[in-house]
């Protein structure tokens, strides 16, 4: 029987035993495995795998000499709003 990812049991490696299990590590980071570094009961950090991200693009060649746009309101207004409305 499958047991859906989001149940199992993350891995976790001791702080006294990482630099034995450096590579074991490393490689479930890799295969998409976040792994928890623990000294005794006390969870210090994680091995996180980085996700892909987009490259992204240049900005055009005026982006910081144009005019900036004129606000039809107060931005402050405009903000409090899409916070109440959850937008």
């Amino acid at each position: 029987m499958h047991v859906p990812r989001y149940t199992e049991r993350m891995r976790t490696a001791q702080v006294s035993e990482l630099k034995d299990r450096l590579d074991e590590v490393i490689e479930a980071v890799k295969n998409g495995e976040t792994v928890e570094i623990q000294e005794g009961q006390r969870t210090l950090g994680s091995f996180i795998p980085q996700t892909e991200t987009q490259e992204a693009e240049p900005f055009p060649d005026d982006f910081f000499t144009r005019p900036l746009p004129k606000a039809k309101e107060s931005v402050l207004e405009q903000l409090l709003e899409d916070r109440r409305t959850g937008r």
